[in-house]
């Protein structure tokens, strides 16, 4: 199946669920951070971004999708009878996941997510070729979440993700604003 049909089935899955939980407490997610992408010989890690919504279903279950870009990392990698290149990664992903949360004190949740990734990657090789690639993945992360004010939240999060043969750490910090 194509990704972007595979898209197309997660958003429509996200909006029914949204539809059937109309109790739910909806939240807006807002990270950046930095990930470190690996592929093959390539490594290399830069700024990232995510942007997300969901629903919080009772103090410990939620369900949350976002779309993510983890930069351009660079990074200079040996091809065989081509030599060293400069090869430039833009990877960029829309993930589904469910998300476990445990109230450890007063205002503050550990969190624990595991879902799949829709991803697209672009290579870019110094003066040979751009060449495209997308699949679908493994997310999984750990972080925690603080209360500040009503209805806002900071959370600090690390997630790893196996996108077919990337690998991509992402360490982010970010808001999440609830709302009803």
């Amino acid at each position: 199946m194509k990704a972007p049909v595979l898209y197309l089935i997660s958003m429509l899955l996200f909006g029914f669920s949204t539809f059937a939980l109309a109790e739910a407490k909806g939240v807006f997610l807002l990270s950046g951070g930095e990930a470190e992408v690996e592929k093959d010989a390539f490594s290399g890690s830069d700024t990232s971004l995510k942007i997300g919504s969901g629903f919080r279903v009772n103090e410990n279950s939620g369900i949350e999708i976002y779309w993510a870009t983890y930069g351009a990392p660079e990074d200079v990698v040996t091809f065989p009878g081509l030599g060293s290149l400069d090869v430039e990664v833009k990877v960029h992903s829309l993930a589904f996941q469910y998300v476990h949360f445990v109230p450890v004190a007063g205002s503050v949740d550990l969190l624990a997510r595991l879902g799949f990734a829709f991803w697209k990657s672009e290579f870019d090789i110094h003066n040979t070729g751009t060449f495209n690639d997308d699949g679908i993945g493994v997310v999984a992360g750990l972080g925690a979440e603080v209360d500040l004010i009503k209805d806002w939240a900071l959370r600090l999060e690390f997630e790893y993700s196996v996108l077919d043969n990337f690998e991509v750490g992402f360490a982010s910090v970010g808001v999440a604003h609830y709302f009803d």
